[in-house]
């Protein structure tokens, strides 16, 4: 028999008030008008102890503004999350935020405006950081803050069990992952199982590892999780779900449905949250109940044996699950503009491997021949410390010598230069000769917002410079990207015909998935790129699709999924400008 779960179908009042003192937090970080960002704190309280729903009572055609608390414009927004499940506003305001993790704020004694002078003093925007700041007693040096608050901060931290790992990369994630699907493939009687959750939109963190699995003894496929040797700890096991914890010290959570099912559970169980409401209010617009065993109209299933028969039954295209979260993927697809994404396969190569060394690109050389790639950008990165120690005249011929064994490949000499605080581009007489030029930031990530993008900006327009590395100056849980005008800088880029970098090492991800959208928006290319220095690293690339995809990124956009023609016009003018360069 089917399981048919209710779910409420319109925004609870307590969805609503988290929307509403989300939009205050922001507005307060932005140094907003305190009486704005009280009147919304005080609606958020207002709607927590309502004994009245606000869908019922808009449903009722009550006036909201009659509600204490209640202005205009709040009454607005309330009216556009229950129709809509959606604030607008609220959208736009994570877009131009700068990256300031909400946990941040949710700690002890770290409120908005803390979060600002952190944020604008240390570059802090997240709790990785903030963790090492306090250990490194720096936050004591921050106005507002002093050794007492710093310890204080300390102590908070440890009541709320932050440790460095409480969150696992998505490349540290991806074995285990990998394992774990391995694992459940061989469950008895199981006919299909899919990741879901964050690993499956790509994000670059998981908190744990979602399963969906479909069969007709649940019991058998718990079971099977239950006896995989990597299991540590068995948390809760029951006849259609379970939570284990694995010796990596990740979480993973097993759903299992009947086949019929199947998909809808996987809908629901990828999330996110807020592009999930979103789809529940669709369905509800049109006198459907969705839920995770199927997209229901009265006792009658419509869909739910896959993802997109229910996209399908609601009038969208199928959403890749890297779009969904909320940012208008679901009015693109209503109108059947989404962007087709790229693949890992549409990739023809990686314009930045690094090599000080004739063996090191020798190798490298060679396992790209293996993979197939149509090209390669490989060279030294030159840093001030040991550009007296390679010999790149040397090194090109090298590189150029382990290409002739390749005909298939093309092979470009690449070096990577330090762009100066100036603008300047540090870029030896020896290096001209490289077919690529890449320019990237390794200091000065405290000047001002300016400064820093007038330093990029030149830079963009030297001649020689085919692509600008890491434009951001981001590591993933590190390091928060430095003050810059990225608007700005793109279109500089797409002026100058040189393409912004999407760095796939795990330890930057730098673009990230918005900053991918403002540089596409200017019609700027962006190069995804592994900068591996070793046959192992080449495979995080896909790291940088993934970032690309959630980054709504079409093949047209990436430099390095070009024909190989098409590339040598792209690199046939800084090229030439190189050659000159080495001329005079």
């Amino acid at each position: 028999m089917d399981q048919l779960a209710s779910v409420s179908l319109s925004l609870s009042n307590a969805e609503i008030a988290d929307m509403l003192e989300e939009i205050a937090r922001l507005l307060a970080f932005d140094d907003a008008n305190p009486f704005r960002v009280r009147a919304y704190r005080r609606a958020a309280q207002t709607l927590r102890q309502s004994s009245k729903q606000m869908a019922e009572l808009i449903g009722q055609g009550k006036d909201l503004v009659e509600i204490p608390t209640i202005g205009v414009d709040i009454a607005a927004l309330i009216e556009e999350a229950v129709s809509s499940g959606r604030m607008r506003s609220l959208e736009d305001l994570r877009q131009s935020a700068p990256a300031i993790a909400h946990d941040l704020l949710e700690v002890e004694g770290i409120g908005p405006k803390k979060a600002r002078a952190l944020w604008q003093a240390l570059g802090i925007s997240n709790l990785e950081q903030l963790h090492r700041a306090v250990i490194d007693q720096r936050v004591r040096e921050v106005p507002g803050f002093g050794p007492a608050s710093e310890r204080r901060l300390a102590n908070a931290l440890e009541r709320t069990r932050y440790t460095a790992t409480s969150r696992t990369p998505l490349w540290a994630a991806r074995p285990v992952a990998e394992a774990l699907i391995s694992w459940m493939q061989n469950a008895p009687a199981i006919n299909k199982v899919k990741m879901a959750g964050r690993y499956r939109r790509a994000r670059e963190t998981v908190g744990d590892l979602d399963i969906v699995a479909a069969a007709l003894n649940h019991r058998a496929v718990i079971e099977h999780l239950l006896n995989w040797s990597q299991v540590s700890e068995t948390i809760s096991a029951g006849e259609h779900r379970a939570t284990v914890l694995l010796r990596q010290g990740i979480q993973v959570d097993l759903r299992v449905v009947n086949e019929l099912s199947f998909g809808s559970a996987l809908q629901y169980f990828t999330g996110s949250k807020d592009h999930s409401i979103r789809l529940r209010t669709l369905a509800k617009q049109s006198g459907m109940k969705l839920n995770e065993y199927g997209l229901w109209r009265g006792k009658q299933r419509l869909a739910g044996k896959d993802e997109a028969g229910i996209y399908k039954a609601l009038g969208l295209q199928f959403i890749p699950p890297e779009l969904r979260e909320n940012l208008s993927e679901i009015e693109l697809a209503r109108a059947g503009k989404l962007p087709k994404l790229i693949e890992p396969s549409q990739i023809k190569g990686d314009l930045h491997l690094i090599a000080n060394t004739p063996e090191r690109a020798k190798a490298l050389v060679h396992e790209a021949a293996k993979r197939d790639w149509r090209y390669i950008g490989i060279g030294p990165h030159l840093t001030s410390a040991n550009k007296p120690n390679v010999d790149c005249e040397a090194l090109f011929n090298a590189i150029k010598s382990a290409a002739k064994a390749f005909p298939q490949l093309q092979v470009h000499t690449a070096v990577e230069v330090d762009v100066l605080k100036d603008g300047r581009l540090d870029l030896p007489i020896e290096a001209e000769a490289a077919d690529i030029i890449i320019g990237s930031v390794q200091n000065g990530f405290r000047l001002s917002r300016t400064d820093q993008t007038s330093r990029l900006v030149r830079a963009l327009n030297h001649p020689a410079l085919s692509i600008l590395s890491h434009p951001t100056g981001r590591r993933a849980a590190k390091r928060a990207p430095y003050d810059v005008d990225l608007k700005a800088i793109a279109k500089s880029a797409a002026k100058s015909g040189v393409a912004l970098e999407l760095s796939a090492d795990p330890d930057r991800l730098d673009l990230s998935a918005p900053a991918c959208r403002v540089v596409s928006a200017q019609s700027a290319m962006i190069s995804i790129s592994s900068e591996a220095q070793s046959i192992d690293e080449l495979d995080r690339i896909l790291f940088g699709v993934n970032q690309a995809r959630r980054g709504w990124l079409e093949p047209g956009q990436v430099l390095n999924a070009m024909s190989c023609r098409a590339l040598d016009r792209f690199l046939s003018r800084h090229r030439a400008v190189s050659t000159a360069l080495e001329a005079s």
